[in-house]
This record gives structure tokens, C-alpha cells and sequence, in this order.
């Protein structure tokens, strides 16, 4: 089954945050670069996507996708002849359904599965693809006409893996955050693409306040289903990360790719699978990882120097104030020095600076803008930071802020 869609695409992006120290910081947004735990699920799983899924930007605030020479790779992913968005998608069901494989149930019917619904069981595309994908802010009146016409065609790895979790015995839990009154246009799109039979369908009731946040209103229907229904959340399925994190996310969690809008917040992180409780990538993976990381294409260099050529591009815009307050807050591991020579060669030394990170600290310093360093690195460790720090032409800063400080800092408040 394929989906038809038209028209141009979007790239989704990545999180500003606004941080406050001691220090009086305005009109700033901190940047955070969270380039993390890399996973890849099956053979054929390609990387090219990483920087699109991921969503290698976000400027806070900003309701629509800025336009970026990126967007043509965008295309390519969401719509090219063989959709890397597709393979995408079927890459985590895979993973999904040979983890389901794996497990031997209880068979006492209390083994549950959790999909979200929106862009997990059913796909919006279509309607995205023609109205901007992001370049536009979204017409609720529009969007919400569209689903009440129960017109979404199945995602077809979704549909897929929900059969073969049915064939092996889970129930099936389809957790939405659409409004109750939207109980019979749900039902029926569902059952038109396939999508027969379920446990429970629950939809947000009229109890819950309008503005709830949905990890929240998740969290709390997961919560009754295992403490008072006595179910067990063996998977958790949802193209968005509030679906899956919060309290009672379910024994794994499994996140779809959805470049087209975020809801609530949007992480850095390998957007097709991240698997709540890993520590490392497992080991099938190791070789996707590798290419990706350090192959002849260094992708994983070009992601990086595309998330520094948009903070620059942002920060260049500012007209700041002369009162020395103006700070950028960097991270440390994998922002402003690389651990990759550890990771890649499992050896021990200093860490180098990441190509793109010492440019972008010296234009900030040029424009006037405060250094401070906040890493998850332990005091003890701050004589080794400042060398390596300084041995890599990080040589000025207002702060270095290691955890143990932090924890102080906290308790002492």
C-alpha cells in the first residue's frame, strides 16, 4: 500500500532552551547540542535520513519551518521515489515486531500493546503534504475538518505489525489524544483501513482540563491501565515523544518518525528508534553507527556543522545589550569536545574539539557573548576539563559549571 501525497515538504527542527543561572540572561536562548545515542534497527536502514528525522533545528517560538537550502533533502526523504520516510517507519515496526517475537507471554489476556493513533496507526501526510508541511502555520479548522472526514490512510508498517502482534496474542490498546466527542470518525477510519479489532479505544474525556499537557493525560490513562485494570504494557508505540515517555511507558517504547509537527517538545535523539532502557546501541547496529559516525561521508560532521550554521545564522540576527549579561551556554561531551576516539577505538586519552564548535564559540566571543560551560562531568573532573578545554582553543569562558556544583547550587536554594 502506498500513500499519495503532493506538493512540498517541511524539515521539522530542534530544541533552543532558555536556561537560567545566576547569571541575568535576556532576549537569549541557550543551545544545547544533544547528538546522542545512534540506533539503527535492520539491514537496509540508512543514515542518510538521521539529520532530517532527527530534526536538526527548532528556534523556540517559531510556528513555522524557516526556510533552509535542507528542505530539498527533506523532500527527497518524505517523498522520493523509494521514501526514506517509508523505510523508516518499517525499520521500527521491524525492531517492534522482533522484540513482540522474542517475548513469551503470560496468556492470561493482560498483555498489552499500546499505539498512538495520529501519524502511528494512521498517516496525515496527505493533508500535510498540501498544506505546507510546516511552511504554514497549521489551519486547525482545516485539520481538524479533514480528520472528521475519517479520510487517513493506514501507515502501512503499522498496519502490519498490528496483525502480527494480534496473530501472537497481545491485546491491543489505541491511546489518542483526540478529543471523546471524536469517538465515531476515529472508529470509522480506523476499521475503513483495517484496523478491526482493539481491547480499548481511549480518547481524551471532557474530565481532563483543555490544556493538559499529553505526556501528562497519557501518563495517567497508562497508570489506570496497569494499576487499576491490571494490565501489563509490554510496548508502547507513538510518532511523537510524549507518547511514550512520562510514568508507565511500557517494558520498551518504540518512536516513529514524524518530521511534519511535534507536539509539546521535540528531543535530539535518532527520531526513528529510541528504545527507553538502553545503554549502548545493540550490537546489530554497531555497523550503521559506524558509517554514519566516521565513514568516508561524514555525515555525522555535516549534521553537526548544520546545527552550528543555524545557531550562528540566529545569533547574528541579536542586538544585544553592553552590560556583559549576554551568555551562550554549551554542553561539553559531544558539543564542544568529541569522545569519538574512545567510542570508535574503545582507547583512552584527551578528547578533540568538534570541528564546528570552536568556530562558532570564537563568533560569539566576537560578538560580545559570555561562554558559560554546563556539563554532567563531576567536580572531581574539573582540573581534566579545563585542560582539555584550553588544549582545544577553548580558552575564555564566564563559567564552568560542573554537577556537583549544580547539585550544591540546588540544595543550597
Amino acid at each position: 500500500m502506498q500513500i499519495n501525497v503532493s506538493k512540498t515538504v517541511q524539515i521539522s527542527s530542534s530544541d533552543f532552551r532558555n536556561t537560567n543561572i545566576q547569571l541575568y540572561i535576556m532576549k537569549m536562548f541557550s543551545f544545547f547540542f544533544v547528538l546522542a545515542t545512534l540506533v539503527a534497527t535492520s539491514l537496509g536502514f540508512s543514515y542518510l535520513s538521521w539529520r532530517i528525522v532527527v530534526g536538526t533545528y527548532k528556534i523556540m517560538r517559531t510556528n513555522t519551518v524557516p526556510k533552509h537550502k535542507n528542505y530539498l533533502n527533506l523532500k527527497h526523504y518524505m517523498l522520493g521515489h523509494h521514501s526514506q520516510y517509508m523505510r523508516d517507519s518499517r525499520a521500527v515496526a521491524k525492531e517492534a515486531l522482533r522484540y513482540a517475537k522474542s517475548l513469551k507471554l503470560a496468556g492470561d489476556g493482560n498483555d498489552i500493546w499500546i499505539f498512538d493513533i495520529d501519524d502511528t496507526l494512521i498517516s496525515h501526510l496527505p493533508y500535510f503534504a498540501n498544506h505546507g508541511l510546516g511552511t504554514e502555520p497549521i489551519n486547525l479548522t482545516s485539520f481538524i475538518e479533514w480528520m472528521n472526514k475519517s479520510k487517513a490512510p493506514a501507515l502501512p508498517a503499522s498496519l502490519q505489525l498490528y496483525r502480527e502482534l494480534l496473530s501472537l496474542g497481545f491485546k491491543i490498546v489505541l491511546l489518542t489524544g483526540r478529543p471523546e466527542e471524536w469517538r465515531m470518525a476515529t472508529v470509522t477510519n480506523l476499521k475503513k483501513v483495517g484496523y478491526h479489532t482493539w481491547e480499548k479505544l481511549i480518547l481524551k474525556s471532557s474530565s481532563y482540563p483543555g490544556n493538559i499537557a499529553l505526556q501528562l493525560y497519557k501518563s495517567i490513562e497508562r497508570r489506570k491501565l496497569e494499576e487499576i485494570n491490571g494490565y501489563r504494557i509490554i510496548g508502547n508505540m507513538g510518532d511523537q515523544w510524549s507518547d511514550i515517555s512520562g510514568i508507565h511507558p511500557g517494558n520498551r517504547t518504540f518512536k516513529l518518525p514524524n518530521p511534519m509537527y511535534n507536539i509539546s517538545y521535540w528531543r535530539l535523539g535518532v527520531e526513528t528508534n529510541n528504545i527507553i532502557g538502553w545503554d549502548t546501541h545493540p550490537q546489530e547496529c554497531g555497523k550503521y553507527v559506524e558509517k554514519y559516525a566516521v565513514g568516508h561521508k561524514q555525515q555525522y560532521k555535516k549534521d553537526f556543522e548544520t546545527v552550528v550554521h543555524q545557531a550562528y545564522s540566529y545569533v547574528t540576527t541579536l542586538n544585544l545589550t553592553q552590560d556583559g549579561k549576554n551568555i551562550w551556554v554549551f554542553d561539553v561531551d559531544e558539543t564542544t569536545l568529541s569522545n569519538l576516539p574512545l567510542l570508535a577505538q574503545m582507547g583512552y586519552g584527551d578528547a578533540p574539539a568538534l570541528p564546528a564548535s570552536p568556530k562558532l564559540y570564537n563568533e560569539l566571543l566576537s560578538l560580545g557573548i559570555k561562554v558559560v560551560f554546563l556539563t554532567g562531568r563531576s567536580e572531581s573532573l574539573r582540573n581534566a576539563t579545563a585542560i582539555n578545554l584550553q588544549k582545544e582553543a577553548y580558552t575564555n569562558w564566564e563559567k564552568v559549571i560542573l554537577k556537583d556544583q549544580i547539585i550544591h547550587q540546588v540544595y543550597q536554594m
